[in-house]
């Protein structure tokens, strides 16, 4: 811009830089929030709260199924494996970007072979670091026993329409293998 003359630019590319800085801005805002949410666990002095258990709905496998074994409590392999990302039936404990698996979740809307699945072998995540594999130190039964304890936090509902989502997709996946 020369001195004394007034700016030479059209009005409109003066705001296209505005829209332009704007959007830049708004982008490494996101990028920073969500490194910020990446599910780094941090340190902390305050103890891990206890499960609470519904003690009318516990998943046990019946010895039967696993010869040799005591029967599996899913409160119990939820504890060991899940808790600590997760959190207790409040959602309380778990880590940043996980999410929780109670009523107030999401986790009724996916159908059970999704779940197992995720639980089987991970997930990607979506600012962090995702959800990690567990089929080398969990088997399916157990997966199942899990899932069945996590149904007791849901609401009869949410059961009843996981209980249809999950009907509805293994239809679907048996008749994408009779192809």
């Amino acid at each position: 811009m020369l001195l004394g003359q007034p700016n030479l630019r059209p009005k409109y590319m003066r705001w296209s830089m505005y829209r332009y800085l704007f959007s830049h801005i708004v982008s490494i805002s996101a990028i920073v929030a969500l490194a910020a949410c990446s599910g780094t666990e941090i340190p902390s002095s305050t103890p891990m709260p206890t499960i609470q258990t519904a003690p009318a709905v516990d998943a046990a496998i019946e010895p039967s199924s696993m010869p040799g074994k005591e029967p599996i409590e899913g409160s119990d392999l939820y504890s060991a494996n899940c808790q600590v990302c997760h959190g207790d039936s409040n959602g309380a404990g778990g880590r940043g970007g996980a999410p929780i698996h109670n009523d107030r979740g999401h986790t009724w809307h996916h159908p059970d072979a999704r779940l197992r699945g995720w639980v089987l072998n991970g997930k990607l995540g979506f600012g962090s670091a995702g959800m990690p594999a567990l089929g080398d130190k969990l088997t399916e039964p157990e997966v199942d026993a899990i899932l069945t304890f996590i149904k007791s936090w849901w609401t009869t509902e949410q059961r009843d329409s996981q209980a249809d989502i999950s009907e509805r997709y293994q239809d679907a996946l048996d008749k994408q293998k009779k192809r």
